[in-house]
C-alpha cells in the first residue's frame, strides 16, 4: 500500500515528465525552409542567397541545390552586385525577435543581404515573387525575382 502512495503520482506525471526531458520537434525548420525554396522555383534559373546562419548557409544551400540545373550563387566571396547581375531569383529570411533561430546569426550577412534586397526592391530591380511564413519557427522566407521588363 505504501509503495502505490509512493509510485502512483509518479506514474500520473510520467507523460509530463518526459516532455520536460524530451521535448516535441517543431513541425518545421530550416530544412522546411530550404524546400519550400526548391518547391518553388524553376531548376533552370539561377538563384542567389547571402545568408550566413549556422543552420541556414552557403554549405547548407549548395548542398541542398546540389542538382540544381542553374548556378546557386551562395559563396560569401560573390559579391551581391555579382550575384544580382547573374541571378534571377534572390532567397532570404526574416527573423522574429523570438525565433529560436537568433542565436544562429553569425555576422551581420542577413541584414546586409536583406538591406540589399530591400533596395534593389526600392528601386523596381526586383519584385517578391513569393514568401512563406513559419510561424513555429519564427521566420519568414522570401524569394525575389528580378524584374524582366526593364
Amino acid at each position: 500500500m505504501i509503495l502505490l502512495v509512493i509510485f502512483l503520482p509518479a506514474l500520473i506525471s510520467l507523460p509530463r515528465a518526459v516532455s520536460l526531458f524530451v521535448p516535441e520537434r517543431p513541425g518545421e525548420s530550416m530544412v522546411s525552409v530550404l524546400n519550400y525554396y526548391r518547391q518553388g522555383l524553376l531548376t533552370r534559373y539561377p538563384l542567389a542567397s547571402a545568408v550566413n546562419l549556422q543552420h541556414l548557409n552557403s554549405e547548407g544551400i549548395a548542398f541542398h541545390f546540389w542538382d540544381w540545373n542553374a548556378p546557386v550563387l551562395a559563396d560569401p566571396a560573390i559579391s551581391p552586385d555579382e550575384m544580382f547581375r547573374n541571378s534571377r531569383y534572390f532567397l532570404t529570411v526574416t527573423l522574429d525577435t523570438n525565433s529560436p533561430y537568433q542565436s544562429d546569426i553569425l555576422d551581420d550577412s542577413l541584414f546586409l543581404w536583406n538591406g540589399y534586397l530591400a533596395d534593389k526592391q526600392r528601386l523596381g530591380e526586383i519584385r517578391e515573387f513569393s514568401a512563406r511564413r513559419f510561424e513555429r519557427i519564427g521566420l519568414t522566407a522570401t524569394i525575389y525575382e528580378k524584374n524582366t521588363a526593364q
